[in-house]
């Protein structure tokens, strides 16, 4: 019997034992439930049950020129069906917009390459791969909760044993900091993003302490690598890595990718620049109102049983004005609007780029990053680190910013010369600092203990917690994963099956 040369997967609830008597039922029964429990998680997510109503989802599917009707009990037939590839077209799709309804789907039966047994079936192929990304897409914008979606997810396509697949990709830590260094901690990884590139048919690893010599070692079997933003690959790792093709940083900043060597090696950065800036810039604003009305000091005085609300006079951020430098880019594009319209401040923008603003808005553009520094009562950073960026913001800068303003850094903490920010707070030149970034992650270097460590509300720092949320992971890690999917077959050439 021929095996199939993909990952197998199984379809949900329908594994049975190959046999050569009852085979065209069995696998009849496999190709129609792979296609049934795909199309009818996909109606479930979208209103097909009670609590989404509203989609009357997909009516009849076609196998081999015989109806489906309504996903209905399946029966034996007589037609004789090979153990390959079939073409299976779905019609009469409704209020499903995210479906390729009247196209083909393939579905492979997938078998044990030992002994035959027949496994399951998988929806395979660019319409497949559309359909598995939509409904991921689905999921989030209904709000869907991972676990909710994981439900879904794993009803129709749950992983067995990978058979062969020419494409290998190491997911070093999709939604996971891969451990590098001693000390470095790991988070667990929801399978959103990695079901979108198996169902595509990449052989991934999904690794969890991996220091860098392993990585090294590592690196050289795959053609593409995940990571996020502590995971460095530098250039003796490029060197390395003898077949990789893409390297995808499943965020914005690429300063832990040496970005130049890979392009040197023919290698492909990716990055997710769109993802997190709801995110980030809903903790920009936090920090913004946390220091203007010492929300953190407060809180820390309750808890030690001290009522010092004499102590406690702030600020409104209504009318203030803020300098917002990188205001072009899509984080700082996301803080101007909701300074604007959600608390009437006075946005002042500096960029090195042409601007692009919102429709229905208006910024006024300094002509020179002195000049914003000078006029700002809040001053707020929003460009990438670069060899150009470095200590943008240097000694010389930051003491021509107003007596007692604020200076808000949510980007990458080299980009200020952080020894003169301390200084400038222990002399209250600057009010305070909300501060999500540090020269080391975390701290150990003393001047900057002791910036984080200033009493009395004058900073509040986070430990770089700016797309550390549901919504920002999942957006990173589909939008990185799809591209893969839609993208990677372009880039890497892939041997013919043996």
């Amino acid at each position: 019997m021929a095996t199939s040369a993909s990952n197998v997967y199984a379809a949900g609830d329908c594994i049975e034992t190959y046999d050569r008597i009852t085979h065209r039922h069995v696998f009849f029964q496999l190709a129609t439930t792979a296609v049934r429990q795909a199309l009818v998680a996909g109606t479930n997510a979208a209103g097909g049950n009670a609590k989404y109503p509203g989609s009357t989802g997909v009516t009849t599917v076609k196998l081999f020129g015989l109806e489906v009707a309504s996903f209905g009990p399946t029966t034996a037939i007589s037609e004789k069906l090979d153990i390959h590839p079939v073409s299976v077209r779905v019609t009469g799709s409704t209020r499903l917009p995210y479906y390729p309804g009247g196209k083909d789907l393939t579905v492979k039966l997938l078998a044990d390459p030992k002994d035959g047994r027949l496994l399951g079936a998988q929806l395979v192929g660019e319409e497949g791969a559309t359909l598995r990304a939509n409904f991921v897409s689905l999921a989030g914008h209904l709000g869907l909760s991972v676990e909710e979606f994981e439900k879904i997810e794993t009803c129709y396509s749950p992983p067995l044993a990978p058979v062969w697949d020419p494409v290998t990709i190491a997911a070093q830590a999709l939604l996971r900091k891969l451990q590098v260094s001693k000390g470095l901690g790991s988070r667990p990884v929801p399978t959103l993003e990695l079901g979108i590139l198996r169902a595509a048919g990449f052989r991934v690893d999904d690794r969890a302490g991996v220091d860098r010599t392993e990585l090294v070692d590592l690196i050289s079997n795959y053609e593409i690598v995940i990571v996020r933003g502590r995971t460095r690959i530098d250039a003796g790792m490029i060197k390395a890595a003898r077949k990789l093709k893409i390297v995808g940083r499943a965020g914005v900043g690429l300063d832990n990718i040496d970005v130049e060597a890979a392009r040197d090696n023919g290698i492909q950065v990716w990055n997710t620049p769109g993802a997190p800036s709801t995110s980030v810039a809903e903790l920009t604003v936090g920090l913004i109102l946390s220091l203007l009305r010492k929300i953190p000091f407060a809180d820390q005085e309750m808890k030690a049983g001290r009522w010092i609300k004499n102590q406690l006079m702030g600020e409104e951020l209504q009318g203030k004005k803020v300098g917002v430098i990188g205001r072009a880019g899509r984080i700082g594009n996301e803080v101007s609007r909701i300074l604007t319209v959600g608390f009437q401040a006075e946005v002042l923008g500096y960029d090195v780029v042409k601007p692009r603003g919102v429709p229905g808005l208006s910024y006024e553009f300094t002509e020179s990053i002195e000049e914003l520094l000078q006029q700002s009562e809040i001053v707020t950073i929003h460009v990438p680190y670069t060899p150009q960026t470095h200590h943008l913001l240097d000694g010389k800068r930051l003491a021509m910013m107003r007596r007692g303003s604020y200076l808000i850094n949510t980007s990458r903490a080299d980009i200020v010369d952080g020894p003169s920010l301390l200084e400038l707070l222990r002399q209250g030149q600057l009010a305070g600092a909300g501060l999500d970034v540090f020269h080391l992650e975390p701290p150990v270097d003393e001047w900057e203990k002791a910036l984080v460590s200033l009493t009395n509300g004058a900073t509040v720092a986070t430990c770089h917690i700016g797309a550390q949320t549901n919504q920002a992971q999942r957006r990173e890690s589909v939008e990185l994963a799809q591209k893969i999917v839609s993208e990677a077959s372009k880039t890497i050439v892939q041997p013919p099956r043996t």
